[in-house]
């Protein structure tokens, strides 16, 4: 499988170091002119193991910048599909809202069924706004601290067996303590195995 196991990230460490080590080289040669690859960088990426793309790339940011440093993956503008501001503030704000009134709820299904009927009120369709998903309503609930944090129901048994694909019995799925107690409540084929 990909991306586990020992080898996995000794590979990885391999890389990072062949990463720094051709950035401290890139650097040495723009920054004191040092001979560092004997003026045949394409040489030096094949024997590193270096893509030629990715050592002109570095090279390019050193020689810009003075030094090596990663860019941010993070969009520099807002992008053309992500909810508007408006409509985000107006979520938090029913959100709040409905949180103040006693056994009202709070989540996202509900909270996007009032935002429906406000954008109808409203008028969104005329600004171009279109009422967020479920999902979406709740990842900008999240963004601003409104989601309380729960945590997941853990299945205290497998449906099937480890090992095959054959579902388990129905009468593992019942407490054993039960079937030690009222071993009559469960049926004679429970109890003949209880008892055998």
């Amino acid at each position: 499988m990909w991306g586990t196991g020992p080898r996995y990230g000794m590979a990885m460490a391999r890389s990072d170091a062949r990463m720094r080590l051709l950035d401290a080289a890139l650097v040495a040669l723009v920054a004191h002119g040092a001979g560092v690859f004997d003026d045949n960088l394409a040489r030096w990426c094949r024997v590193n193991g270096v893509s030629r793309a990715t050592a002109y790339r570095h090279l390019k940011r050193v020689r810009e910048r003075g030094r090596w440093e990663p860019d941010s993956t993070r969009p520099r503008t807002r992008v053309d599909h992500a909810t508007p501001l408006e409509v985000e503030a107006e979520v938090v704000r029913l959100r709040r809202e409905l949180a103040e009134q006693p056994g009202e709820e709070v989540g996202a299904d509900n909270v996007r069924y009032y935002l429906t009927q406000l954008a109808a009120l409203d008028g969104w369709a005329e600004r171009g706004w279109t009422v967020p998903s479920r999902a979406t309503v709740h990842k900008i609930m999240k963004r601003h601290g409104l989601v309380r944090p729960e945590p997941a129901i853990r299945r205290a048994w497998p449906l099937r067996r480890l090992g095959t694909h054959q579902p388990v019995p129905v009468h593992d799925f019942v407490d054993r303590g039960a079937r030690r107690h009222h071993p009559a409540a469960l049926g004679p084929a429970v109890q003949r195995r209880e008892l055998g």
